[in-house]
């Protein structure tokens, strides 16, 4: 195997489990080459001194300003108005009940297995709008709301 197949594997043993073959080659090899014999010490010393430093603080002025941005922008998350708005639940509402007004009727054509008059494929298509108003209206919302108030400050 060439050297750099060597270092490659001695570099990956660190953060993944080695097979017993690739773990001979490097045994193998590095009893032949003086080159990766030296570059694998040089490797597990660069690894534990790694460990052994702390990691390097940021300056105070970029910690503290990193630290007020993130408060802010969870502070507004927390203040915003509810999900849905109470208007929204009540014209939610009356549509749910006009959905359930006008089904009732057309349900008998479903349970027959008769064809569907136009009556129920107007039903059945007012049905559908509904539940799909019913489930995207809070998202739309939502992000409406954060454009507004510039919360989305990852997009």
């Amino acid at each position: 195997m060439r050297c750099k197949d060597i270092e490659r594997l001695i570099i990956a043993s660190t953060w993944k489990d080695l097979s017993r073959e690739e773990l001979l080659l490097i045994k193998e090899h590095t009893q032949q080459c003086a080159q990766c014999t030296l570059f694998q010490s040089e490797y597990k010393n660069l690894r534990l001194s790694l460990k052994n430093n702390p990691a390097p603080a940021l300056p105070e002025k970029l910690d503290r300003s990193t630290y007020k941005i993130c408060r802010k922008a969870l502070n507004l998350q927390k203040k915003s108005a509810p999900a849905i708005p109470p208007l929204i639940w009540g014209v939610l509402a009356v549509l749910i009940a006009l959905s359930v007004i006008l089904f009732v009727p057309v349900f008998r054509d479903l349970i027959l297995n008769e064809p569907l008059s136009s009556q129920a494929l107007f039903v059945l298509t007012f049905l559908i709008q509904n539940t799909v108003m019913l489930f995207f209206t809070p998202i739309l919302i939502k992000n409406f709301r954060e454009k507004k108030q510039g919360l989305n400050i990852f997009s």
